[in-house]
């Protein structure tokens, strides 16, 4: 008779814990869905949803892979540089797209800049190639933020030596949203210079957003 008090006692006991856990089970699912609901109307899909049951959130939209902010653009042709002063630099243009994620970029007005949609810091390039040069003088390349601020440079003497030139600058910095970055070069060789279209390679232009 104690026996089988003991085991009815025991028996509602683990009924009486498992169903609090099939309660705890349905509301954590409930949660889930609420969660999942909620971020797929916040960026139209739920594909990407995974939640950190750690702390009770979604991870950041950031670290998602759909979240890429980058361009990398390109000119299809020759570009002839003139001639310039010293503290004269010109701004290169680019006609085409390798990709744009996130419309840094336009072929139609202001080719020649790559804005930030959003805040954040940025990996920033440029690479030309000059081709063979001719008298004296200086070559440069440099990165300018929103038509002022210089924020990378490099400038080379010109040695007349008989073969082609590359230059490249590259820099991280923090831009606000509607900053852009234009390309320049220099030179002051004493005749037009080419900066020779070599695909994949000269003059290429680039900006992707760091996690």
């Amino acid at each position: 008779m104690g026996r089988n008090v003991l085991h009815t006692r025991q028996s509602s006991a683990e009924s009486f814990g498992y169903g609090i856990g099939a309660r705890l089970f349905r509301v954590s699912t409930f949660q889930f869905q609420i969660r999942r609901k909620a971020y797929e109307d916040a960026n139209g899909s739920s594909s990407c949803f995974v939640p950190d049951f750690g702390c009770g959130h979604t991870r950041s939209a950031a670290t998602t892979p759909g979240n890429d902010i980058s361009a990398r653009v390109f000119n299809s042709t020759d570009v002839t540089v003139p001639q310039l002063k010293p503290g004269e630099w010109t701004s290169l243009s680019f006609d085409s797209e390798r990709w744009d994620t996130a419309n840094l970029h336009e072929t139609a007005t202001n080719s020649g800049r790559l804005k930030a949609p959003v805040p954040g810091k940025y990996y920033i390039f440029a690479n030309i190639t000059w081709e063979t040069p001719i008298g004296s003088g200086l070559w440069g390349l440099r990165l300018q933020l929103n038509g002022k601020t210089v924020i990378a440079e490099e400038t080379l003497p010109n040695t007349a030596a008989p073969f082609r030139v590359s230059m490249s600058v590259g820099t991280r910095y923090a831009l606000a949203a509607g900053d852009y970055v234009e390309v320049q070069v220099f030179q002051n060789s004493g005749s037009l210079l080419l900066i020779r279209h070599i695909s994949a390679t000269s003059p290429e232009f680039g900006m992707a957003k760091l996690p």
